[in-house]
Formats: C-alpha cells, sequence, structure tokens
C-alpha cells in the first residue's frame, strides 16, 4: 500500500523539485520509503512513497524496473495471487531477486504483456507504467476501485497520482460546477468526474495507453468514460437470462433461460471455498496485521474466518458511542470474545470528534460527505497503533443487496405501477402539509425504534419519492439530496442538470430486475466513489493498508453469473454469508436489525460541533465560497437547528466543502 506521482511531458525538460514537491503531498501514504524515476529525454517522471508490507527490504523499492528496462512501474496495492503468478513465472524462466509483488508484476508484464497478466491478476490496484519499446504509458485501475488514480492535464503535461491534490500541487484549478452539483446531490463526486474541471478520475476496471503526442493535451476523441478501455466490470459477468431477448441470440435462437451450472448446495460450498481462500490470500503479510470489527454479518463473517485460519488470536478493532441507536461496540466485543480474538474497543468522546472533524479537510484530498468517515477514520488510527494491515468486511451489502433501501424502494414500485402520477403527488402534497409533531405522535407506534430519523421524516420522504414517474427516478431521489437552490445561479447554469435516466443507465443493464439492478448500480458508483475512497483514505492518512476480502473478483463472478431465480434465492438477506457465520457463531449474537456504521450526526451538530459548523456556515465564509446561495444555506441551517434532523446530510455535506475549501485556502 502506497501513493505515487507523475507526470507525462513531450518537453525535454526536468521535473525533479515538483515531483519531489507532490510526493510530499501524499508522505503519509508511504512513510517507510520514497524513490523517484525520471525519463532521460523528459517524458516521463514517476515519484513514489512507499508502505512496505511485503518484501521489507530494498528488493521492493520503487519505481521499478523490469529486468530488461522495457517497464518502468509505480505500483499502490496488493497482487494477492503473486506467488500463483511467480510460480507460473518461474516455470518459464524467469529468475527474482526479491519477493514483492511489484517484481512479479513486472516480470507478467513482460511474459504476458500488461493487458494479459493484469487479467490474470487479483488484486487492489493502481499502477502507472511506462513502456520504452512502445513509447506509451498505462494507468490502470483495480475491477472495484479499491485504490484511487487520478488523471488531468496542465501545466504544459499529463499529470497522474493516488491524490488529487498532488497533481495540481503547483497549478490553480477551478471547481468544476457539475461536480460540485453531484457532490451536493450524493455526497461524494461520482467518477470520472473529480472536483477540478479537466481532472478526472479512472473509472474501476479500465485500462488508460496513452502515447506522447497525448502528454501536453487529450486526444481530439477523449471521454473520461469511454476513451479509457475497460477489462472488467460487474455487469460483464451477469447471466445472460437477464439480457432482453432481441438484444442476445444464439445460433439465431433467442436465449430464454439460462440452467444452473450448480445447485445451491454447490454453490454454497463454492462461495465458502472461494472466500475462505481469498481471506487466506488477504492475510499474507509480512507485517502485523487485523481486522475491523463491527459486529455486524460482513466484518464478523471475515474476522471469523481469518481466526479459523489463524494459530493465534486475531487482533480486533472496534469503536463505540455514548448514543446507543449508533454503538455497535457490544455487538463486537460479544463476538470477538466467541472467537476468541485479541480486541481492542475505544469509546468516541467529545475531545476526540472535534479533533477528528477538524482534520476531515486534510485527509479527503476531494469534499466527501459520508459521516461514517469518522468511525473509520477513528478505528484505522485505533488499528495502527497494533498492526500495519486491516481486513474490513466492505462489499458485502453490494454483493448481497443488504442495503434497507432495496426493500423498501422494491415496496414503493409496486405502489408507483399501481397508483396514478397526479395522485400520488398530490398525497405527497398534503403529507408535507401535516406538522412534523402530528406525524411523529400519529406514526410513532408503526416505527422500529431501531429508525435513526422521525417517522415524520420517513413519511415524508417517502411520499417525495412516491411523485417519481420512473423507477430510476425513484432510486436516484432515494440515493441523493439534489437541491440546486443551494447553489448559485451562475454556477448552476454551468453545471450540466443531473438526469436519474441516464445515470441509471450508465451504472447498469436492461433485463435485471428492481433489487438487482439498484446492487449493480451500487456496485459501479457507490461503492468505488464513497465506500472505497472512505476506506482509502482514512486508512492511508494512519498509515494503514486496508484489505477488503469480498471485493474478491471470483466470488462476484460466481455469484452474479447465476441464473437470475437462484441468484435471487442465495443472495437474498445474505443468507450465504450467514450460512457460513453460524457454523462460527451463533446466530443469536448476530440476529439483530442492521445498523451501518452510522454516527449520531445531528445531535453532535448541534451539540459539541455547533460552534465549529457555526463558522463555517457563516455569511462570511459562506460569501468567500462564492458558490453557494448564502441565503438558501442559512435559512436550511437554521431549519435545522430548530429540529429539522432531515437536513443533516446535506448540512453535513455543505460543511465537508466547507472545511475542503478552507483547508485550501490556509495552505495553498
Amino acid at each position: 500500500m502506497c501513493g505515487f506521482v507523475g507526470i507525462a511531458s513531450p518537453q525535454n525538460h526536468s521535473h525533479r523539485e515538483l515531483i519531489t514537491a507532490m510526493s510530499d503531498v501524499i508522505a503519509r501514504r508511504g512513510p517507510d520509503d520514497s524513490g523517484e524515476f525520471y525519463h532521460p529525454h523528459g517524458l516521463i517522471s514517476f515519484g513514489f512513497r512507499r508502505l512496505a508490507i511485503v518484501d521489507l527490504t530494498a528488493a521492493g523499492h520503487q519505481p521499478m524496473h523490469s529486468r530488461s528496462a522495457r517497464f518502468t512501474i509505480v505500483f499502490n496495492g496488493e497482487i494477492y495471487n503473486a506467488k500463483v503468478l511467480a510460480t507460473e513465472l518461474r516455470a518459464l524462466g524467469h529468475e527474482f531477486v526479491g519477493h514483492s509483488d511489484t517484481e512479479v508484476l513486472l516480470a507478467a508484464f513482460e511474459e504476458w504483456g500488461i493487458d494479459s497478466a493484469i487479467n490474470r491478476s487479483t488484486g487492489m490496484f493502481a499502477i502507472a507504467c511506462w513502456d520504452e519499446a512502445q513509447q506509451t504509458l498505462s494507468l490502470i485501475r483495480d475491477r472495484f476501485g479499491e485504490k484511487p488514480l487520478y488523471y488531468g492535464w496542465g501545466g504544459g503535461g499529463l499529470r497522474f497520482g493516488s491524490n488529487l491534490r498532488a497533481i495540481t500541487y503547483d497549478l490553480d484549478p477551478t471547481i468544476c460546477p457539475t461536480a460540485l452539483d453531484r457532490y451536493l446531490g450524493f455526497g461524494y463526486v461520482p467518477a470520472p468526474l473529480s472536483i477540478y474541471q479537466g481532472f478526472y478520475k479512472l473509472l474501476p476496471g479500465s485500462i488508460f495507453k496513452l502515447a506522447p503526442e497525448s502528454f501536453s493535451c487529450p486526444p481530439e476523441d477523449f471521454s473520461p468514460r469511454t476513451s479509457p478501455s475497460k477489462y472488467w466490470s460487474p455487469s460483464s459477468v451477469l447471466p445472460l437470462d437477464t439480457v432482453p431477448l432481441n438484444t442476445v441470440q444464439l445460433d439465431s435462437v433467442p436465449l430464454v433461460t439460462v440452467q444452473p451450472r450448480y445447485s445451491d448446495a454447490e454453490v454454497a460450498q463454492r462461495f465458502e471455498t472461494q472466500l475462505a481462500s481469498a481471506v487466506q490470500g488477504q492475510m499474507v503479510s509480512d507485517v502485523p496485521l487485523g481486522a475491523f470489527l463491527s459486529g455486524g454479518i460482513d466484518s464478523s463473517t471475515i474476522v471469523a474466518l481469518m481466526q479459523s485460519q489463524s494459530s493465534k488470536p486475531v487482533k480486533t478493532f472496534t469503536i463505540g458511542f455514548d448514543e446507543q441507536r449508533f454503538n455497535e461496540a457490544p455487538f463486537a466485543r460479544a463476538i470477538a470474545e466467541h472467537l476468541g480474538t485479541e480486541h481492542t474497543e475505544l469509546s468516541v468522546s467529545n475531545s476526540d470528534l472535534i479533533d477528528v472533524v477538524r482534520r476531515l479537510g486534510d485527509i479527503f484530498d476531494e469534499p466527501f460527505a459520508d459521516s461514517s468517515q469518522i468511525p473509520t477514520l477513528l478505528v484505522a488510527e485505533l488499528a495502527r497503533r497494533s498492526v500495519t494491515v486491516s481486513l474490513s468486511g466492505d462489499g458485502g451489502d453490494e454483493l448481497f443487496g443488504g442495503y434497507t433501501r432495496y426493500p423498501a424502494c422494491a415496496k414503493l414500485s409496486r405502489i408507483l405501477r399501481l397508483l396514478p402520477h397526479s395522485l400520488r403527488c398530490a398525497v405527497a402534497g398534503i403529507v408535507g402539509l401535516i406538522p412534523d409533531s402530528v406525524l411523529d405522535s400519529l406514526l410513532r407506534p408503526l416505527v422500529s425504534a431501531a429508525r435513526r430519523a422521525s417517522p415524520s421524516d420517513h413519511a415524508k420522504r417517502a411520499t417525495q419519492l412516491l411523485c417519481s414517474r420512473t423507477f430510476a427516478e425513484l432510486y436516484a431521489r432515494a440515493v441523493t439530496m439534489q437541491d440546486s437552490s443551494l447553489l448559485r445561479p451562475e454556477v448552476r447554469q454551468n453545471s450540466i442538470r443531473f438526469d436519474p435516466l441516464s445515470w441509471w443507465q450508465q451504472n447498469s443493464v436492461p433485463g435485471l430486475s428492481d433489487q438487482r439492478t439498484m446492487m449493480l448500480v451500487d456496485s459501479n458508483s457507490y461503492l468505488p466513489d464513497d465506500i472505497l475512497v472512505k476506506l482509502d483514505r482514512t486508512t492511508m492518512s494512519a498509515s494503514l493498508e486496508g484489505r477488503v476480502p469480498l471485493l474478491d473478483h471470483s466470488l462476484w463472478e460466481l455469484l452474479w453469473s447465476l441464473p437470475s431465480a437462484q441468484g435471487a434465492r442465495l443472495l437474498h438477506r445474505k443468507r450465504l454469508l450467514k450460512d457460513i457465520l453460524r457454523s462460527h457463531v451463533p446466530e443469536s449474537l448476530t440476529n439483530r436489525p442492521k445498523m451501518g456504521f452510522g454516527v449520531p450526526l445531528a445531535y453532535w451538530l448541534r451539540g459539541a460541533l455547533r460552534a465549529w459548523a457555526e463558522d463555517l456556515l457563516s455569511v462570511r465564509e459562506l460569501e468567500s465560497a462564492a458558490v453557494f446561495n448564502t441565503p438558501a444555506v442559512r435559512e436550511i441551517w437554521r431549519e435545522f437547528v430548530g429540529g429539522r434532523d432531515s437536513a443533516s446530510r446535506t448540512i453535513w455535506a455543505l460543511l465537508m466543502f466547507q472545511s475542503w475549501r478552507v483547508r485550501l485556502r490556509r495552505t495553498g
């Protein structure tokens, strides 16, 4: 786990001072070693920071050259099947100086070529590789987007690297209005956009190859969504029976059904074997290793499989809160005691909270507003006191359809089909007129005590969703906070309007059920742009490597390629994961409502964080930002302070942007 920066320029001059300065920005991604490479003709410059995990010797130093000197690479991540690849390569005559996966990857490039080698590799990675023979630069990102890779043109050349702030170090980039609008909607900037105009995120599962004639400016036909070639995506393994009949034919005969290759029992056995193998492969490390444990199904299963394959207690870590609705620490503690792990728990105090929140603008190189970034950062820093690598249970909700919004949206979609749009909107209008206090008293007996928002918030949110004309619009409303009125008119005018149908089509395929389409859309957007950004930035800020066994692509290829009916059975309510966990942990310890990794955000913002928030949302700071409609923002803040909890996500997004911007102002 590391970080890199680079400049590709057709100009024959040195970038030494700039590369060094850019590398210093990402020092916490790799505190153990640093290195630089400068092409003799000035075409390519690499800077690298290393967090040594496998092969701690100088044999793992980067940038690294292949044996023939054809390839030069900077590589952030891990190749989990490096030993298997090395065995194959040795049989073909390759020799290795050390045992780093970087050296194996370069030998694989030499033997099979970049494209084939990447398809053979299992892991998480962001790679920049210069091919001296072909005179091409390849930028490569792993299948799910676990590792970041930004790129863009500025300063006379192509900039690329692990951190947006680093590659724009000496530039004065402008905010992208479309990216800002999407950020306020989603709480993150969706790929391929970045917050800066002209800079992009490489989409997961992509390879972007560029020749020197493209180093000074983008190719004429450049598109950040289509120019990089895709080598893998979750939709590439979907069963053929999900595709519309008129678009897929075999020997001119429409594909009507697909028979299961395996019985349900065989699928369950294969999945357990492959998951155990993925966990074992990700436990390979030359430094201390542990795991995040929330007490939920996903992390508990990962820890159970780790402990079953370990000869000593696995180190586990969790965060607790005083607010019991958000406190998963007792559940994690019970799981840890049953499995016999070496468990460490930290209870978050107000002083911890204020310190962390003030640092978020430094840790995230773009505005990012998933409030679970707070406990994730705290648990990463807690783990780093004892280990250098930590496994997590992320990815399970997308793989198994675990989010509570999935069944909720499926129920609402049936109402969409039954009731006319005009009637649904009329009902929404009536509900909107009812005072929150009245709705709360009427609905409180019908709502689970575990719900974090008030019943009136749920009711009004649901009726707003019912005004959707299509399921794509319904789901877009369910996962976004679209409110362009918070932006100044000139910013709105320069932004490309958000189109739910276009967003839906870009991230899904036709023919899937509503449930599977939601899972696929999240796998292509929310997972890489929110969940994995949060994990990477928080762990890297603590110089900790985070690994995600549930994102082993073989697991997805097994489960997502199942015929639709069989997949619906086996992916329902995490059935396969629960069956595995049940053999290690009593069901009584995990049979509880899903909590997620939330925080008491509204409580904090009206309490310990009130002064901090008031300052960032003051008229002075809002006017300084020059992008927000100040009266609209001040009004929503007043409503929130007055008790409107449903505005907390929007308030947090505004605060995270302001915190990010203020940090840039103070250091730039």
